[in-house]
């Protein structure tokens, strides 16, 4: 056997060795992929059957491997906000808003997670992530403005009731209108507090937020020495 043909023999081998020694990257890539994808019809079967706790057990084996993947995240957090256990629901929303900074809203959620759970600060300081990104989302302002009301913020809650009008400024609803009344009042700002006041009384579409505003009216004109408009108001 000549030196030409010796080397072909052994190229030969070598490469059936090493066929033989086991699967290439790409096809352990493949098969991982095959497998992840699997599980995850194995969790939407299980959701398909309402059986949001099999679907959850089997998306958190998936997360262990794939703790960045999106597609497991997501429904994962819908299973968690499901079952009611806001605090991962929060977590795994929050995840997702990093991974992709154009999925902003994922923050919302999470924040909104915080707040079902009693965890107030926590939807704050979300909301006020969120808020850097979108200064002119009325709604985002709103919720925030009413934490800080519930946690008798006065000047927070005030200022957020304000940025969400400024931002809309049709959008404020009449109880917003007596919230910001109030507010103004608790300040001592009695006039602010009249015209907030008055334009959620002159609104008919929330009786309740219309008599809550007659009361304070009322309790302005008492103040001001002004028993005429108290009686309209308390009448």
């Amino acid at each position: 056997m000549n030196q030409k043909t010796f080397f072909y023999f052994l190229a030969l081998g070598l490469s059936l060795l090493l066929a033989s020694c086991g699967p290439s990257k790409e096809q352990l890539a493949q098969e991982q992929a095959q497998l992840r994808e699997a599980k995850l019809q194995e969790a939407i079967a299980f959701m398909d059957k309402d059986e949001p706790q099999a679907a959850a057990e089997v998306l958190k084996e998936l997360l262990s491997k794939y703790p960045q993947d999106p597609a497991i995240l997501e429904p994962l957090a819908m299973i968690e906000m499901q079952l009611g256990r806001t605090d991962a629901a929060a977590d795994h929303f929050e995840q997702l808003s990093q991974i992709d900074p154009d999925e902003m809203h994922f923050l919302l959620y999470a924040a909104q997670m915080h707040r079902q759970g009693n965890r107030p600060q926590a939807a704050l300081h979300l909301y006020s992530d969120y808020l850097e990104e979108f200064p002119e989302d009325a709604a985002t302002w709103s919720a925030t403005a009413k934490i800080h009301h519930e946690l008798n913020q006065h000047a927070q809650a005030l200022q957020a009731y304000l940025n969400a009008h400024k931002a809309n400024p049709q959008g404020s609803s009449p109880a917003e209108c007596v919230a910001i009344g109030t507010l103004f009042e608790i300040q001592g700002n009695a006039p602010q507090a009249h015209d907030w006041l008055i334009k959620a009384w002159n609104q008919t579409l929330d009786p309740v937020a219309k008599a809550q505003a007659a009361v304070w009216l009322g309790t302005l004109a008492v103040e001001t020495k002004d028993p005429t408009s108290a009686a309209l108001y308390w009448d």
